[in-house]
This record gives structure tokens, C-alpha cells and sequence, in this order.
């Protein structure tokens, strides 16, 4: 198998991740890439921070990825996220 591979990961700026009032010391999103490497569903796997999730949520569903591929045909996969630290 080989794994997805990220293409296209438009990140929030500074300005909005403090715009949120949050301070999450780590947020952990499950995503699930679809054959064609869209993000097709993501779910947050941490303690509740919506504006937090709300903003990552908005970025991470454009995020475009090469697909993963099992005997070289795509698959669908589940791919996890962790954001350790929240910028200052």
C-alpha cells in the first residue's frame, strides 16, 4: 500500500486561529480520502473547540491529496490529523 500524499493544504493564518478565542493545546481531525484524493468526510477526534474545528474544517475539505493505492489502483483510506500546538 502506498499512502496518501498531500498536494494542495491551504492552512489559517495566525490572525484566524486567535480570532477563534480558543487555545486548544491539540485538535486531532479524521479524514477520509476518497479515491480520487478529495476529502470526502472529516470528523473531529479531540474535546470540543468549535470555532476551532469550524476553522480547520473550512481549510482541511479543500485540502487535495494524490491517493493512496493498493497493486497500484486508488483506494479510499482514513487519514488522521493531529495539530499540536496552537499558533501564537
Amino acid at each position: 500500500m502506498v499512502g496518501p500524499e498531500q498536494v494542495n493544504a491551504p492552512k489559517p493564518t495566525k490572525e484566524e486561529f486567535e480570532s477563534t478565542g480558543e487555545q486548544p493545546k491539540v485538535i486531532a481531525l479524521e479524514l477520509v480520502l476518497n479515491q480520487s484524493g478529495k476529502v470526502e468526510s472529516i470528523v473531529a477526534l479531540t474535546e470540543p473547540y468549535p470555532a476551532t474545528e469550524a476553522l480547520l474544517t473550512k481549510y482541511v475539505s479543500k485540502w487535495e491529496f494524490k491517493p493512496a493505492a493498493m497493486n497500484g489502483e486508488p483506494i479510499c483510506v482514513q487519514y488522521i490529523l493531529v495539530n499540536r500546538s496552537h499558533p501564537r
